[in-house]
C-alpha cells in the first residue's frame, strides 16, 4: 500500500511510467513506522541506478 502511494508520487513527479522505469533500476525496502506522537517516520534502503540522488528523492518523501 505505501509503495504504491510512492511510486504514484514519483510518477507525477518525474513524467509517465514508462519514463520511470526506463530510468530506474531499483530494490528498494521501505519501513514505515508510527511514533507515539502520531507522527509518521518513513525510512528506506534503496539499490538506485538513475540520475537521481538520495536529496532528490528525499524532497519527495518530505
Amino acid at each position: 500500500m505505501i509503495s504504491m502511494s510512492i511510486f504514484k508520487n514519483l510518477k507525477s513527479s518525474y513524467g509517465n511510467e514508462n519514463m520511470l522505469q526506463e530510468a530506474w533500476s531499483v530494490k528498494a525496502t521501505l519501513i514505515c513506522s508510527i511514533r507515539k506522537d502520531g507522527s509518521v517516520f518513513l525510512s528506506s534502503s534503496m539499490d538506485v541506478k538513475s540520475s537521481l540522488t538520495n536529496a532528490d528523492l528525499a524532497k519527495n518523501f518530505a
